[in-house]
């Protein structure tokens, strides 16, 4: 997000934008793609519109590159892509929020799923003395379905069945891909669960993790003080350890363990999960975690408030205490708070 509101605020006339990132050529050979991007659409330049504020790029598709962790049957899975969306009126970038219903008809005949990479340049503000180009990159989501059965939020397919046998955990991959780990001799497994995009195990000596994106399991080691007392959730983006040391979160979406320390002596007070936030409660903090961040972000709690009910959302943790309202959203932003 860093590189692309850079290339939004500042003009090509004085910068090389191009080399903030890894490019590649496809078939045309002359039209570069940001390789880190998880889909790229190559155009053809067929024609420049000349509008009095702005200019308009008509292009012809020519290919589409997408990586292997975005999708799903062969189709691009607009929930792994999970692209960012720039409003000019908030001056925010956006997250696509949950499905709000389902076909009636069948899966394969009901959404047609087309994706359009647009990007347009020199945008004119009138307010300013000179012109400023913006480059900016929209993903646009178009979803065709002749008849949807609900407005309700949409659930997210189980796409990882696990099971333990012979010593060994096992996580089958949407049907096809099976990967196994040996655990070590006389290692227990006290805790198992998959939902949407994860599957974890929790044993007595790691905390195991795999994604539909993956192609191994993710060990966690447990210290010998944590062995049988951590308490594990999960949520179709979030898996969620909490020990008396440390909460620990994974993400679908970065494959990667993200921890941090508790407070010495503090009382565990909740731990709970959700779609794309997760929040873990002790007697003197508050920790967030939201999918694609780095690390969990935490607020201080008074000695004299006391917690009176948490709610979850898919995207939201509210917390009410005997002296204010606290909420952490997906953004990953700081909590916020509201004094009674």
């Amino acid at each position: 997000m860093v590189e692309t509101d850079y290339c939004g605020i500042m003009t090509g006339k004085k910068a090389d934008k191009a080399t903030l990132f890894e490019v590649f050529c496809g078939d045309l050979e002359t039209a570069p793609m940001i390789r880190g991007c998880p889909v790229n659409m190559e155009l053809k330049l067929h024609d420049v519109l000349d509008f009095e504020t702005h200019d308009i790029f008509i292009g012809e598709l020519v290919q589409t590159y997408a990586d292997d962790g975005v999708m799903t049957d062969g189709k691009i899975d607009i929930a792994k892509v999970r692209p960012l969306l720039f409003d000019m009126a908030s001056v925010k970038y956006w997250r696509l929020g949950p499905s709000v219903g389902k076909s009636l008809k069948k899966r394969e005949d009901a959404i047609s799923l087309v994706m359009f990479l647009l990007i347009i340049n020199c945008f004119w503000r009138r307010a300013m003395l000179r012109c400023r180009k913006f480059l900016i990159s929209v993903i646009c989501l178009s979803i065709f379905a002749s008849t949807i059965s609900s407005y309700a939020e949409g659930e997210i397919e189980d796409l990882i069945d696990i099971a333990e046998s012979k010593s060994k955990i096992i996580a089958i991959i949407e049907g096809r891909k099976t990967i196994t780990y040996d655990l070590r001799p006389n290692e227990k497994v006290l805790w198992s669960g998959s939902k949407g995009y994860l599957g974890a195990f929790l044993t007595d000596q790691h905390f195991f993790v795999i994604s539909t994106s993956l192609n191994a399991w993710q060990a966690l080691p447990l210290g010998l003080d944590e062995t049988g007392k951590g308490v594990a959730s999960l949520s179709d983006y979030i898996a969620l350890l909490v020990t008396k040391d440390r909460a620990v979160g994974f993400d679908a979406t970065s494959n990667r363990f993200i921890e941090t320390l508790l407070p010495i002596h503090d009382e565990l007070l909740a731990a709970e999960v959700e779609r794309y936030v997760a929040v873990v409660i002790t007697s003197s903090r508050a920790f967030g975690l939201a999918a694609e961040s780095t690390a969990f972000t935490e607020i201080n709690l008074r000695k004299s408030e006391s917690l009176e009910k948490i709610k979850l959302t898919y995207s939201k943790a509210t917390i009410r205490t005997s002296d204010r309202l606290l909420t952490f959203e997906a953004s990953g932003l700081p909590w916020k708070e509201l004094r009674f």
